[in-house]
């Protein structure tokens, strides 16, 4: 077993479609473990090329928490996670990506399986909305419970509703930055 097998479900090949449609300008849009078929094309020279580029331990972002002695702890990395490290350039910040003027539709195939029971409906639709950037912790908090915790209950009208027009047999909900 390894991380790739299953990789290519239907929920997870729809999120990463929608990521490289919707932030096409962005490092968002590569999918984080890599296209599976590609992988059979990697060497060990590029994967430690890539890994020395990217993952230099002069480009980590540390972050302390809680009543600590930091200064022990910036000792401790110094000696046993820096020393004897090149100092490399900051990978460059992500731009954010554009909004755009009007929807953008995206439409694409995906395999299934012999024994899967293709009458009925089979589609599956992602809907996507850009989280603004001014939004306070509050309303970002109020909007991760409605969308994760309201909208999916069945007794929710929304819910009813999109159950009501037969599109599909049923619908799942999520709040997202990623």
């Amino acid at each position: 077993y390894n991380e790739m097998q299953g990789g290519a479900d239907l929920m997870s090949t729809t999120y990463e479609k929608s990521f490289q449609a919707l932030y096409e300008n962005t490092p968002d849009h590569f999918s984080s473990g890599g296209v599976p078929n590609a992988i059979l094309d990697l060497t060990y020279d590029k994967l430690m090329d890539y890994y020395h580029e990217y993952y230099a331990p002069s480009k980590a972002k540390v972050l302390f928490y809680g009543n600590l002695d930091y200064t022990a702890f910036l000792a401790m990395l110094d000696e046993n996670f820096f020393a004897g490290e090149p100092k490399m350039d900051a990978n460059p910040e992500s731009a954010d990506q554009q909004s755009y003027s009007k929807v953008k539709f995206v439409e694409y195939a995906h395999p299934v399986s012999a024994d899967t029971d293709v009458t009925g409906k089979q589609a599956f639709i992602d809907y996507q909305l850009g989280t603004p950037s001014d939004i306070s912790d509050e309303e970002y908090m109020g909007l991760q419970i409605l969308v994760n915790q309201v909208f999916p209950n069945q007794a929710f009208p929304l819910y009813q509703s999109l159950m009501d027009t037969g599109i599909a047999s049923d619908y799942w909900f999520q709040f997202s930055t990623d």
